[in-house]
């Protein structure tokens, strides 16, 4: 029995240290035509910014960068599909870690998705293998102690990492950014609108969002990235994006909970958003809560004009 357990362990072990091994190479050969790696990869060119723009697939799809700098302003859109406050952090610090200058502000996006597992799913979205200096999956299980996603987070790294060796060997050339990427500062485009239908007469476009509950231990260290970058000297500023249209896919718990934070975050830091359902109908929508282009033409105006009225932006 002994030699058989003996035998058995020996067997993982390889299998561990096969897929440890291999996993280190996952990125090894960046694929620049996901956006979000190129996002990452692409910010750290942009220095001495107005304004760094953080937060999840709500910020790509809603703010444009462009926009910005026809008024002067230089920005940039760091926003990371299901992002919330612990890939935040991993962001933001990459960045800081890699430009000679910091942004004078960092918007940070919220919603109430900001708060539920939904985001910060390091399995989905392994965005700390890409950082300038990446993070290991082995710190992310230390931080976040769960052993079963980090063995699948681990077979995934080392699938990736096959495949770039494997890639490498055989001189495959590398992948590029499409076209649309390249001078949108981070801002992903879509020109599709949703139907009516599909909108408004599905009883619940999103089912599984009726067993998200609101995450105090996200909401602290939300709090906490507030206190650390305010201490670096710069200056925090939330937005919420028009994503009400899914909101009755939330429980009313989450949702009432939800205001009531946001309400304490608002009466100590400056809180643009706008709930008005009627400026944004169904025609300013690629998706039941992410805006299209038109949309997010819409909402970086509105943006712009609250930092022109609401914050010293040029100081």
């Amino acid at each position: 029995m002994i030699k058989f357990l003996y035998k058995l362990l020996l067997f993982w072990g390889i299998i561990y240290v096969v897929l440890l091994f291999t996993s280190k190479y996952d990125n090894y050969r960046c694929d620049l035509s996901n956006p979000s790696i190129y996002r990452i990869k692409n910010s750290i060119k942009f220095t001495n910014l107005h304004i760094l723009f953080v937060g999840g697939s709500y910020t790509y799809a809603s703010i444009i960068p462009s926009i910005f700098d026809s008024a002067g302003l230089k920005t940039y859109n760091l926003g990371m599909p299901a992002a919330g406050p612990f890939i935040y952090e991993l962001l933001i610090d990459n960045y800081l870690s890699a430009v000679k200058s910091k942004p004078k502000f960092l918007f940070l996006s919220i919603s109430p998705m900001t708060f539920t597992d939904a985001c910060d799913d390091w399995y989905e979205y392994a965005v700390h293998r890409y950082l300038t200096n990446p993070v290991s999956n082995e710190k992310i299980l230390l931080e976040n102690k769960n052993i079963r996603k980090y063995f699948r987070l681990l077979v995934k790294s080392s699938l990736t990492g096959i495949k770039n060796i494997s890639q490498s060997l055989c001189n495959a050339s590398h992948s590029k950014p499409d076209d649309m990427f390249i001078d949108s500062k981070g801002f992903q485009p879509s020109e599709n609108v949703i139907n009516d239908s599909e909108m408004f007469h599905s009883p619940n476009p999103y089912p599984e969002m009726l067993g998200y509950s609101f995450s105090d231990k996200k909401y602290n260290k939300l709090l906490e990235l507030v206190k650390k970058y305010e201490l670096m000297g710069i200056k925090i500023v939330f937005h919420e994006t028009p994503s009400f249209h899914i909101n009755r896919c939330f429980t009313h718990e989450l949702l009432s909970t939800y205001n009531d934070k946001i309400k304490l975050l608002g009466e100590k830091h400056t809180l643009f958003y706008c709930r008005n359902i009627s400026s944004y109908p169904v025609k300013y929508f690629r998706n039941p809560d992410h805006l299209n282009t038109a949309g997010a033409i819409k909402f970086t105006d509105f943006l712009l004009q609250m930092c022109q009225s609401r914050i010293n932006i040029f100081e």
